[in-house]
């Protein structure tokens, strides 16, 4: 037996092994995978499926710059804020952590289709910009005999002259 015949048979043992009908017909799965959600995360995930197709799984990643971009692109063009709170914006969400856990149901057996609801964290990643800007926050002039523009529980001085 050479080498190629040799490759062909640890290939058929291999799939034989992948796809044998005892190993298709368990409820329960466990499986990885690399997952994006534009424009929330670049994550690593893993999945735990249990009988009745009922799921549960946890994953980990990052919000990459790009997504920053896309989010701040839509909402300046939307008239959500200006070019400079974007900049502030990509600042404090640049590489930022994202969690998620979530359960889930896979309806059919035989297709990819499931649905999941659960909870997501997301950390800001507290670039320069946002860390020097809540260290020392800008001071805001406000008019003469009214109140300060900003509630008192943010870290912002109001002085009125």
């Amino acid at each position: 037996m050479g080498r190629r015949g040799a490759s062909r048979v640890l290939a058929t043992v291999l799939t034989s092994l992948a796809f044998a009908p005892s190993a298709l017909a368990s409820p329960w799965h466990l499986g990885a995978e690399v997952t994006t959600d534009v424009p929330a995360a670049i994550s690593g995930r893993v999945s735990f499926e249990m009988p009745l197709r009922l799921r549960l799984s946890t994953s980990v990643g990052v919000l990459p710059e790009p997504y920053v971009a896309l989010i701040n692109e839509v909402v300046v063009a939307a008239g959500g804020y200006d070019e400079s709170t974007a900049a502030v914006v990509e600042s404090a969400l640049a590489s930022s952590l994202v969690w998620r856990s979530q359960v889930g149901w896979r309806p059919l057996a035989d297709w990819g289709l499931y649905f999941d609801a659960g909870y997501s964290l997301a950390t800001l990643g507290a670039g320069s910009m946002a860390r020097s800007f809540w260290r020392s926050p800008p001071e805001l002039r406000c008019p003469k005999a009214t109140r300060p523009i900003v509630p008192s529980r943010l870290p912002r001085r109001c002085t009125c002259s």
